[in-house]
């Protein structure tokens, strides 16, 4: 999220927000939906997304671009010689808590400029643009119309290359989810179609598809009526693991009681639990204005006993905990 000061009526003053989820949904649909120059628009996401201010007049966004979803990538899904029309839209947003780089010796803002190593200056974003650089190390200049011509069939086609079982997907190759709605006249059918034969079959389809800036591996999955593609890492982009596994063996007696604990502890409500971090940033904060003290959480002191005395002292405590 980008924010912009507009006063000082609390320690972390007053913001008008931009969620960076917002403008990455709006993606292509908000450049050929706005009256905005095309420059003018990706200038705007560009500064959102190095953490400056961004405002917006009538012409670079509509009221409909700040609320609601936007595609990011329109196309087919191909199974056999059956094609459906769909677009994508983001699925997640996150939501960080962001910190102003400053100079420690006064505590001023710290800027980051566009600096021309050829002309030895400084220049706007304008003046800014995209080159791939080749084996000898010349820079070729890409523009928008060339990354368009990209021939790339994924681009606009998300084939489906076969279907697994959905144990059978690593879930550390899982990277970023898209929903994935039908688009066009004749498109619902299909698409009902195709979510609840995966839903009855319990299977995933394994697809490739291009989409920022990457060709990416997805699995087409559905959840809750609504068909989800999500991306995944290639085996090149998961590390191995080395030699964190122990080596130190365990006892049947351990195990059983490491079960029983499992069960014991087993059920959550995702709803009551919350990200505290930016709570406890705004105390610091406070604090630091105010001079005040900040109290501290009493710190955790592991006890020394043996594994077996602590799985069964767990084991209790949980136990004591559902009665």
């Amino acid at each position: 999220m980008t924010c912009r000061n507009t006063g000082s009526g609390s320690p972390m003053g007053q913001r008008t927000c931009i969620t960076l989820a917002t403008l990455d949904a709006c993606g292509s649909s908000l450049m050929s939906a706005s009256s905005a120059p095309l420059d003018h628009i990706e200038r705007k996401i560009e500064q959102a997304r190095r953490g400056k201010s961004v405002s917006w007049d009538a012409s670079g966004l509509t009221a409909a671009d700040s609320g609601g979803m936007r595609a990011i990538w329109s196309g087919l899904i191909q199974v056999g010689i059956v094609a459906l029309p769909v677009q994508l839209y983001a699925a997640t947003e996150e939501h960080p808590v962001r910190l102003h780089e400053i100079h420690t010796a006064d505590g001023s803002r710290v800027e980051h400029r566009r600096f021309c190593r050829a002309e030895g200056r400084e220049i706007s974003y304008e003046e800014v643009g995209r080159g791939a650089a080749t084996g000898d190390g010349i820079v070729v200049p890409l523009t928008e119309e060339d990354l368009a011509c990209l021939p790339l069939p994924t681009k606009r086609v998300i084939e489906i290359l076969g279907f697994v079982c959905a144990e059978d997907v690593d879930p550390i190759t899982y990277a970023k989810p898209y929903f994935a709605g039908p688009h066009g006249p004749g498109a619902e059918r299909p698409y009902a179609l195709l979510v609840e034969a995966l839903a009855r079959t319990g299977m995933v389809g394994v697809a490739k598809l291009a989409i920022r800036s990457r060709e990416r591996l997805a699995v087409l999955r559905p959840r809750h009526g609504v068909l989800i593609v999500q991306t995944l890492l290639w085996a090149d982009e998961l590390r191995e693991p080395a030699d964190l596994a122990p080596s130190a063996p365990v006892t049947e007696r351990e195990l059983e009681l490491a079960e029983v604990l499992i069960r014991e502890l087993t059920g959550i409500d995702k709803h009551e639990l919350h990200d505290e971090y930016g709570h406890a940033l705004e105390q610091l904060v406070a604090a630091k204005v105010s001079g005040a003290e900040l109290a501290q959480p009493p710190a955790k002191e592991l006890p020394a006993v043996d594994l077996m005395t602590a799985l069964e002292a767990s084991v209790r405590a949980a136990k004591a905990a559902r009665s």
